[in-house]
């Protein structure tokens, strides 16, 4: 976008350059991984100095152990990086410069095509300092995610918990205690790819009740019997809030999302939007894919604003 923040306040854009070193050691055996990653990051040239996911002068980014007590098990804990589905709700973060983490652990079963994971946790609070990032106290995540497939099509079915002591709405303020209930089709028929996800959530926000929901439809077509050629659509409707003042907040909390979900620039958060974006894809070589896109954006609610207050560090900002 030009300018990058669609007009919303200084019209100027911006240039800037990103630097970042992963390093990682991997110790396995018949029933047991340790898994260690440090990671070092910078950026240059960024009007009004580095964003908080931008600095961080050397760091754990994933420190965990991994245990298969038996067959069809696992327990993972410590700092780990979480990616679910297809990133709406629980993601890696990965177009800014540093990738999200959690401290917490991972229970994990699988029993044929089915797949179902107990998380809980705590984001980890950047900062750019060495060896200092934590897990940040102010906001927990918990739930389970399954997945099962039967013949092309599977299914994931989840339950997450969200609470931030600290939320900010334009219309609540205070803990916020968030339940969403999400069911993704996906699968392929043919040359026909589709992923179709719906999200309710309820709860509260500082005595607000809170309805919110998002829809997300996605549709390809292999226009090449090889795959190298393909276009498609994405729609997405995240829910803003319908009348400030009336006891119930209906903007949808996207959580930890994929911030490339829309776009690669990373521009757009997924709450009162409606979005529809046509795409076409050609891959020549196994290793260069080109992509063609379009994005356009409306507000859900034309009185309704999204998350107002993000945490300083950039691992707890939902933007």
């Amino acid at each position: 976008a030009d300018p990058p923040d669609f007009g919303r306040t200084d019209p100027a854009g911006d240039t800037f350059t990103l630097y970042r070193a992963l390093a990682h050691a991997d110790l396995r055996g018949e029933r047991f991984r340790g898994f260690l990653q440090l990671n070092v990051a910078d950026s240059s040239g960024r009007r009004g100095g580095a964003a908080p996911t931008d600095v961080n002068r050397g760091d754990l980014h994933q420190a965990f152990a991994e245990l298969r007590p038996a067959d069809g098990w696992l327990l993972r804990t410590g700092r780990q990086e979480w990616a679910y589905g297809s990133g709406r709700l629980v993601s890696l973060r990965d177009g800014p410069n540093i990738r999200r983490a959690f401290d917490g652990a991972v229970v994990r079963t699988e029993r044929g095509s089915l797949r179902v994971d107990a998380l809980a946790g705590w984001p980890v609070e950047l900062r750019p300092g060495a060896f200092d990032d934590r897990p940040d106290d102010r906001q927990s995540l918990a739930g389970l995610y399954a997945t099962v497939a039967a013949g092309p099509l599977a299914t994931d079915l989840y339950w997450l918990r969200f609470v931030d002591r600290d939320a900010v709405f334009t219309d609540a303020a205070g803990r916020e205690q968030r339940q969403s209930f999400g069911v993704r089709l996906f699968g392929t028929a043919g040359r026909l790819h589709g992923n179709v996800e719906g999200v309710p959530q309820t709860g509260q926000v500082g005595g607000n009740d809170i309805e919110a929901w998002t829809v997300a439809i996605e549709v390809t077509a292999d226009l090449a019997a090889d795959g190298t050629l393909a276009a498609g659509v994405r729609a997405d409707l995240a829910s803003g809030d319908r009348r400030p003042g009336d006891g119930t907040l209906g903007t949808f909390n996207a959580l930890y999302p994929n911030p490339t979900y829309f776009s690669q620039a990373a521009l757009v958060y997924p709450a009162n939007l409606v979005d529809v974006h046509p795409f076409v894809r050609w891959q020549p070589t196994r290793r260069l894919q080109l992509t063609l896109e379009g994005d356009w954006l409306w507000r859900h609610r034309r009185r309704a604003m999204r998350v107002l207050h993000h945490h300083a560090n950039g691992a707890t900002s939902r933007s």
